[in-house]
């Protein structure tokens, strides 16, 4: 939560004081470490650093107790980034899900993957996409323009995706709110997997799954997840892996769309977006890697600052993009992948998923 000066309300001296040790205690133990590894220190330099590491922890103990962060095994928690990734099954039809999927894959059918105009839409659809066609699959994907088609899964849409051979349309970004157009899939022999990050209406669409973290019956802990975190852990319960082992494969997308939807960077959503900004300072994505080369031209002096400048700066550029190379209810048009699925592919998938692509 932002705090603003007026609304600010007096510290809880105790709390900042159980803060400043358990913080100066983990620095003290990391100082000691790090004293280990080098030249033996001198009794002033070691004096000096622990001097200096002191003012920095009251300081940053302050912060945390001014953000209502109270607890010291949470501020230790927040300030390592590294919170455990809660299981992929928590997530209420994630099951479901994942068995038709897997049942699509094995009968050969086609999937097209349905997302959204913006970044955390388009990060999701490339996820999602990349990893299928790493299973095998056979899959297609369209994303809407925002001018002629607007947010989410048109009847339009469904009815283009049906001509072209789609059994199966999983949305990703969006689709918790599309009541008229699943019954209108479901009338056209389709099948659909929703997930979605969006409060849910009181009537859920009825689709083979609905997977959503603010579901009202959903039982996984975190409910901050953007588009492209839900779609990180579907693909992570479609492995049925830990999704820690998916953050070097696709971590870098799931942080992108995580920081252009602004969502909160706590709980899981930090160790998403640390794992992903490690990604990206050796990003082999065409994409990212273009994004990144124009940012380290600019003010950016090294890598980590140039990553995070991606992540802030891929909303605008995406807008211009996506006008010029995404199409929208003809997406799907063409003899091998949609215009969508081109543009999708060609800015975030890495050269040998191309080539795999193309082969396919």
């Amino acid at each position: 939560m932002t705090y603003r000066a007026w609304e600010q309300k007096p510290l809880d001296r105790t709390a900042v004081r159980e803060l400043t040790a358990a913080i100066a205690e983990q620095a003290a133990a990391q100082l000691e470490e790090q004293a280990m590894d080098e030249a033996p220190w001198s009794d002033e330099k070691y004096k000096a650093v622990l001097a200096a590491q002191q003012k920095e922890n009251a300081l940053l103990a302050g912060i945390l107790a001014a953000r209502g962060i109270t607890d010291p095994a949470e501020a230790l928690t927040l300030l390592a980034g590294e919170e455990e990734l809660s299981d992929p099954a928590l997530l209420t039809d994630m099951d479901a899900a994942c068995q038709r999927i897997w049942q699509a894959i094995d009968n050969g059918e086609t999937i097209a993957v349905f997302g959204d105009y913006d970044v955390d839409g388009v990060t999701a659809t490339a996820l999602l996409y990349q990893h299928l066609k790493g299973m095998g699959a056979t899959v297609k994907c369209m994303l809407p323009s925002r001018e002629g088609d607007g947010y989410g899964l048109s009847k339009n849409a469904i009815q283009s995706m049906h001509n072209k051979g789609c059994t199966l349309i999983v949305t990703v970004d969006n689709g918790i709110s599309a009541v008229e157009e699943a019954d209108f899939a479901a009338s056209l022999g389709m099948d659909l997997i929703i997930t979605d990050h969006h409060l849910p209406p009181e009537t859920l669409p009825k689709a083979v799954a609905v997977v959503d973290p603010l579901r009202v019956d959903d039982h996984s802990p975190f409910k901050g997840l953007c588009g492209a975190g839900v779609a990180f852990k579907l693909c992570a319960a479609l492995d049925g892996c830990p999704p820690e082992e998916m953050l070097d494969y696709c971590g870098d997308l799931a942080a992108v769309g995580t920081v252009a939807d602004v969502m909160p960077l706590v709980g899981e959503n930090r160790t998403l977006v640390k794992a992903g900004l490690r990604q990206l300072q050796q990003t082999d994505r065409p994409g990212f890697g273009a994004m990144r080369s124009s940012s380290r031209s600019g003010c950016c002096s090294n890598n980590s600052s140039a990553a995070l400048k991606i992540c802030c700066s891929v909303s605008c550029r995406w807008a211009l993009i996506s006008f010029s190379l995404c199409a929208s209810s003809s997406a799907l048009s063409g003899s091998s992948q949609s215009t969508s699925c081109k543009a999708v592919t060609a800015l975030s998938m890495r050269p040998a998923a191309l080539m795999r692509g193309a082969m396919a």
